[in-house]
């Protein structure tokens, strides 16, 4: 970002790197991956307040709705009018209560573990390593990096940039499921911001638009969240398909294309690594591991 000073965001990165093509794909990839991130949400709320709920059901026009698809529904619609909103700082405070449930968490924990009896004990089940099970596993780990491009628009905002650059990915990493799990609008302002753009929307004069437009974007991916419940599976697509190629791929490729035009000199080393990095991540993640989530989306489908 140093390189350019009109740079504010992850797409001005790919568009100084790639021109405007390179801009248009950096957008669909992150647009995507923000509206799926939010959609696989939408599926965990709905699997945990089953397991709590489990009799609960809707019935809309003589016909009912339960199970998991019931609690969906009933989130997207509680969590709606977060959509509309423009001023997003309100919901920072309802971010923060993350921090208490977090605690929360633990204490129950813990509890259990020391006082109902069940104690600290490692039982091993299972077999030592699963090799069918590494292409999901590495998948949803990337998921621990689809906020990397939150990164640019916090490094411009810092004042002492070189000291504190090096703490954003992890901090980032560690911020991203406290800041969207709360948050249904969060990851996908950029798809609405994007949307809203196509229709030129004058904010004062077409209110009522505006408003259906964000509605119509959260009923799709309730719509989404309904026809692949696969909490995993979902997410491990993500992962795979958009985060890699978002946090690795196009990372290491801007910076190959930036260094050239900048002439900055790369040693042969680190050109080569850069370019293993690339090559393992869309082999690897990218290739192998869309193809075994979508294997086994399409096999949960089958039965």
């Amino acid at each position: 970002m140093e390189v350019g000073p009109s740079i504010k965001t992850y797409a001005n990165l790919g568009e100084h790197a790639f021109g405007s093509i390179g801009k248009i794909i950096v957008s669909i990839i992150l647009y995507n991956d923000r509206y799926m991130v939010d959609t696989g949400f939408l599926i965990l709320e709905g699997d945990n307040l089953h397991s709590l709920f489990p009799e609960v059901a809707i019935q809309v026009c003589g016909i009912t709705i339960g199970g998991k698809s019931s609690f969906i529904i009933i989130i997207s619609l509680v969590l709606l009018p977060s959509v509309w909103l423009d001023n997003l700082s309100i919901l920072a405070y309802i971010s923060a209560s993350f921090v208490l449930a977090l605690f929360l968490i633990l204490g129950s924990v813990f509890w259990v573990g020391a006082f109902d009896g069940v104690g600290f004990h490692f039982h091993p089940r299972g077999s030592l390593l699963n090799l069918k099970g590494i292409p999901t596993a590495i998948c949803l780990c990337m998921l621990c990096y689809a906020s990397h491009p939150v990164i640019p628009a916090l490094y411009t905002s810092m004042k002492k940039k070189k000291k504190k650059a090096a703490f954003l990915q992890g901090v980032v990493t560690v911020l991203f499921h406290i800041h969207y799990h709360l948050r249904l609008d969060g990851s996908s302002r950029p798809v609405v911001i994007s949307t809203e753009s196509w229709f030129r929307i004058d904010y004062q004069k077409k209110q009522q638009l505006k408003i259906f437009i964000r509605t119509a974007l959260v009923a799709a991916q309730v719509i989404v969240a309904l026809a692949l419940p696969f909490l995993g599976h979902l997410m491990s697509l993500v992962g795979a398909l958009l985060s890699a190629t978002a946090s690795l791929a196009i990372p290491c490729l801007r910076y190959l294309k930036i260094s050239r035009l900048s002439k900055l000199k790369l040693g042969d080393h680190e050109r080569l690594l850069i370019c293993s990095i690339v090559i393992l991540n869309v082999i690897f993640i990218v290739v192998f591991g869309t193809y075994a989530s979508l294997l086994d989306i399409f096999v949960c489908l089958i039965n």
